[in-house]
């Protein structure tokens, strides 16, 4: 069960301090896992292993962003600004 507490860990980092856009490669990176362990031909261990690591990497990126969301309201981080679309950007 490490793996699982791995993949919760890089949820939750992914969550707290980067976007959406992290934890969509971290969920590419999972299927590559589970392409791996399919290859090496545990088909049954894969499909529980491959679930389970995607269900805590989602737990993991929503604990994430409820603690970014709890750390920027008391003060203790900066949060994270959206880019400007070219519009606006070109209006100002």
């Amino acid at each position: 069960m490490p793996f699982l507490l791995l993949h919760l860990v890089a949820g939750m980092l992914a969550g707290a301090f980067f976007r959406v856009q992290t934890v969509l490669v971290l969920a590419l990176l999972v299927l590559v896992e589970v392409f791996c362990g399919f290859v090496s031909g545990s088909v049954p261990a894969v499909v529980l292993w491959a679930f389970g690591a995607e269900v805590m990497l989602q737990f993991g990126y929503l604990a994430g962003v409820y603690a970014r969301s709890v750390l920027e309201r008391s003060g203790l981080l900066v949060p994270i600004t959206g880019a400007t679309s070219g519009a606006s950007a070109r209006s100002k």
